[in-house]
C-alpha cells in the first residue's frame, strides 16, 4: 500500500493574491524607512521607543509580534510564516499612515486572525490570503473571550484589516464584513451590578481615600511624602498623569478671573514652543495644593541639581560638596565608594563593581593594610552611564528638561531595597508611581498603603491608579451639578460626549440630589409643597421619587420595582420624567427633540391637506407632543428659573395601567394592593391640597 502526499492546492486567485501579499512585505520591508532605514526586520520585538514614547513611560515601547496565545505572557512565541511577515509590514505601513493608532488593539486582531487562519489550514500554517468573513468572525469571538473590555475597538481594527485586504487584493475571493462585536452598554445606566462593579474599578475606594490624607500628613519617609504630595495635585485637579508629569519647577500660576476673583492654577506645557496650559485649581485645595508642591520642591531640589550639573559638566560625575575631596583621588576603598553612592551597606560597594563591570583593586591603605578599591574614574565613567535617555530633554513632547522638571528625585529614592544615590538622578514614571499605590502589590512591591499598614475592610491590600483620581473629581463635580460643558472644559477636551464615561453618579445620589432639593427649585406638582403639607416634605418626596435612573433628557422617577416602562422610552411625553436646568448637554438635546416635532407636525398638516388616511390622528398627537416641549423649554430658557430648579411637567386625566392593576386587586381584598393604594391615595390628597393651595 503505497503512502499518498496531501497537495495544498491553489487556485489561480489565491496565488494572485499570494503575489500581492509577498510584494507587499517586500516594499514595506526594503522601501519604507517608517521606524528608520536600520529597522532590524529579523526581530520579532522592536524597540521603538524612540517612536512610540509616552510622557511618563519608562518602560521600552515597541511591537512584539509574539502569538495570541503567547501574548500577556513570558512566553515569546512569535506568529509563524508567511504571516509573521504580513504582520510587520501592516505595523510598520500603518503607523506611516497614522501615528494615533491604538496600536495594542490593532496589534490585538492581527494575532486573533493569524490563530484562527493557522488553525483552519491543513499544515497548521496561516496565510492572508485564505481570510474570509468566517475567519473574521471566528477571530472576533476570541477577541470578546480575551478581553472583553477592548474587544469593541480591536474588532474595528480588524474591521479595517479586512477592508484592506480586500482593497489591495490580497485575498483570493472579495467579501465584505463588519465587526459583529458591538459597543458597551450605554454607561449611562446607573442602577444595577454591571455600574456598581463599574463604580468600584474607576473610582478609588473609600479606604483609600481615608488613608491618603493621614499618610500625607503624619508620614516622614521621603516616598511617602513625595507620592502623597503628588496625590494632592491629583485631586485639585482632573489631571491626567502626562501632564503632572510636566510640571516645571516654577509650575504656580495666579491671575484673576472674569469677577476679579484671585485664582490659582499649575501651569504645564503641551508641546515644543506651544503656550503653556493651566490647571486651574478648586478653591478649597489651593493652600493644600501650594503646601504639596513646597514639599515637593524640597525633596526634589538636589535632583535638579545634579541634572544642571550633567548638562554643565557632560564628562564629571556630580559630588554633593562634602564630597568633593574624592574627586582628586586616583582610587577611591570600597567603603568610600560606598560613601559616594549613597549606600550604608557596605555590602553594596562589593556588588555594585560587578554590575558596573568595574575592575576592583587591592590597594595599600594609610594604615598600611591591603584593602578593595576603584580607580576614580572608573566610577565616575560607570555613574555618568546611567544618565537617562535622552538627556538633557526629559520629556521629548514639549522639551522640558530634567534640570527644570519638577518630578525629579535621586535615583532609587522609590524602591526599599536599593540605596539611594548621591549622585544619580531619574524621573517618576507613571508604572513607579502606580506601584506605590498598590499596582504590583501581589509581586512583591510595597505601597504607601502596606507600609503605613492600611487595608480594604475586608484585609486586602489598597490599589488604586493615577487615573482614578481623574474620574472621581469628575463624579464629584458632577455631583455637585457642574454641568457637563463644564465639565468638559475642566478636564481639558472638545467633546462632551466623552464626559459621560467619567460619570459615576449613582441612582442613590441621584436620587438624593432630587430629594434634598429646595422647593424653591422646582417646577410642576411637587412645586408647592411647602405652602401646606399634608405630611413632611421627607415622607412625600420618598413617596414620589421611591428610585431614580438617568435619561438623555433628564431623571426617570418611574418605580421600576412595580412594573416595566408604560411609555416605551418616550420620557418627553411622561408625567414620572424629571429635567434639571442647567444641564445644557441635556437642554440641547431636549431642543433638538422640539426642533424635530416641529418639522414633524409640519408634514402631518401637509398630509392632511393632502387627504392622506390617519394623518389627522398624527396631528393631534403631534400637536401635544409640541406643545409640551414648548412649554419644558420655555421653562428651561426662562432666566427667572433658577439654575439646579427640577422641572416635572404633568398631563390632565392622564391614568395609568398599574393604578387601573391596583384598584382593580384591592376588589379582591389583597392587603399588598390596599397599601400601594394608601400611597397613592395620599399622593393624590397631597397633590390636590397643592392645586387648592
Amino acid at each position: 500500500m503505497t503512502e499518498s502526499n496531501i497537495i495544498h492546492f491553489v487556485p489561480k486567485a489565491g496565488r494572485a493574491a499570494a503575489k500581492n501579499v509577498d510584494d507587499f512585505i517586500h516594499a514595506a520591508r526594503y522601501e519604507l524607512t517608517v521606524f528608520g532605514k536600520d529597522l532590524d526586520w529579523e526581530q520579532n520585538f522592536w524597540d521603538l521607543s524612540k517612536f512610540l514614547q509616552r510622557s511618563g513611560k519608562r518602560s521600552r515601547q515597541g511591537f512584539s509580534f509574539v502569538s495570541f496565545d503567547a501574548a500577556g505572557t513570558k512566553k515569546a512565541i512569535p506568529m509563524n510564516q508567511p504571516y509573521l511577515d504580513f504582520a510587520k509590514a501592516f505595523m510598520r505601513y500603518g503607523y506611516g499612515i497614522s501615528k494615533k493608532e491604538n496600536h495594542q488593539q490593532k496589534m490585538a486582531a492581527i494575532r486573533a486572525l493569524e490563530k484562527i487562519l493557522a488553525e483552519d489550514s491543513i499544515d497548521g500554517k496561516a496565510r492572508v490570503q485564505d481570510t474570509n468573513a468566517d475567519k473574521l468572525n471566528k477571530a472576533s469571538q476570541l477577541l470578546k473571550e480575551r478581553n472583553p473590555g477592548s474587544a469593541y475597538q480591536s474588532g474595528c481594527h480588524l474591521e479595517k484589516l479586512a477592508r484592506f485586504l480586500n482593497d489591495h487584493s490580497m485575498v483570493a475571493v472579495r467579501f465584505k464584513w463588519v465587526s459583529p462585536i458591538s459597543k458597551k452598554p450605554d454607561v449611562s445606566i446607573r442602577v444595577g451590578e454591571e455600574f456598581d462593579e463599574r463604580r468600584k474599578r474607576l473610582l478609588p475606594s473609600t479606604s483609600s481615600l481615608r488613608a491618603l490624607p493621614e499618610i500625607y500628613s503624619t508620614s516622614t519617609e521621603p516616598v511617602d511624602v513625595l507620592v502623597t504630595s503628588i496625590v494632592v495635585l491629583f485631586l485639585s485637579a482632573p489631571d491626567r498623569y502626562s501632564e503632572i508629569y510636566r510640571l516645571h519647577i516654577d509650575c504656580e500660576h495666579e491671575d484673576q478671573n472674569d469677577f476679579g476673583e484671585a485664582v490659582f492654577g499649575l501651569r504645564w506645557f503641551t508641546s515644543k514652543g506651544g503656550d503653556p496650559a493651566v490647571n486651574w485649581i478648586t478653591s478649597e485645595m489651593v493652600e493644600t495644593c501650594k503646601e504639596a508642591i513646597k514639599r515637593l520642591r524640597k525633596l526634589t531640589d538636589e535632583a535638579r541639581l545634579m541634572a544642571k550639573w550633567y548638562e554643565d559638566n557632560p564628562d564629571r560625575v556630580y559630588l554633593p560638596p562634602e564630597l568633593e575631596k574624592f574627586r582628586n583621588q586616583e582610587f577611591v576603598t570600597i567603603k568610600e565608594l560606598c560613601v559616594l553612592l549613597g549606600s550604608t551597606n557596605v555590602t553594596s560597594g562589593y556588588t555594585w563593581p560587578e554590575g558596573a563591570n568595574i575592575e576592583v583593586h587591592y590597594i595599600v591603605n594609610e594604615k598600611g593594610k591591603e584593602v578593595k578599591a576603584v580607580k576614580f574614574a572608573d566610577f565616575e565613567k560607570a555613574v555618568i552611564a546611567k544618565l537617562p535617555q535622552g538627556f538633557p530633554v526629559m520629556d521629548p513632547k514639549s522639551g522640558l528638561k530634567y534640570s527644570d522638571a519638577l518630578l525629579v528625585y535621586p535615583r532609587n529614592m522609590l524602591t526599599p531595597n536599593k540605596f539611594t544615590y548621591r549622585c544619580m538622578f531619574e524621573a517618576l514614571s507613571i508604572d513607579q508611581f502606580n506601584d506605590q499605590l498598590g499596582a504590583r502589590i501581589e509581586y512583591g512591591f510595597s505601597s504607601i498603603f502596606s507600609r503605613n499598614g492600611f487595608t480594604e475592610p475586608d484585609g486586602s491590600p489598597i490599589r488604586i491608579s493615577s487615573h482614578k483620581f481623574r474620574h472621581f473629581l469628575i463624579t464629584l463635580a458632577l455631583k455637585k451639578k457642574l454641568s457637563y460643558v463644564v465639565a468638559t472644559l475642566w478636564r481639558k477636551s472638545k467633546d462632551i460626549s466623552q464626559t459621560k464615561a467619567y460619570d459615576h453618579v449613582s441612582g442613590e445620589e441621584v436620587l438624593g440630589m432630587l430629594r434634598e432639593a429646595n422647593p424653591g427649585q422646582m417646577r410642576g406638582q411637587i412645586a408647592e409643597l411647602a405652602v401646606n403639607p399634608p405630611m413632611s416634605r421627607e415622607e412625600y418626596m420618598e413617596m414620589m421619587y421611591p428610585c431614580v435612573h438617568t435619561t438623555q433628557f433628564g431623571f426617570c422617577v418611574h418605580d421600576w420595582q412595580l412594573m416595566p416602562c408604560q411609555k416605551h422610552t418616550a420620557c418627553l411625553e411622561c408625567t414620572e420624567h424629571v429635567c434639571i436646568k442647567g444641564d445644557r448637554d441635556k437642554t440641547e438635546r431636549i431642543w433638538v427633540e422640539l426642533k424635530d416635532a416641529e418639522g414633524q407636525l409640519e408634514r402631518d398638516v401637509e398630509a392632511v391637506r393632502n387627504g392622506e388616511i390617519g394623518s389627522d390622528q398624527w396631528v393631534s398627537k403631534n400637536k401635544v407632543k409640541v406643545e409640551r416641549l414648548r412649554q419644558l423649554v420655555s421653562i428651561l430658557d426662562d432666566e427667572s428659573v433658577l439654575e439646579g430648579t427640577i422641572i416635572q411637567l404633568t398631563i390632565p386625566n392622564e391614568f395609568t395601567l398599574i393604578g387601573q392593576a391596583v384598584a382593580l386587586r384591592c376588589q379582591l381584598d389583597d392587603d399588598d394592593a390596599k397599601i400601594l393604594s394608601g400611597i397613592r391615595s395620599k399622593r393624590v390628597e397631597n397633590t390636590a391640597q397643592i392645586a387648592n393651595s
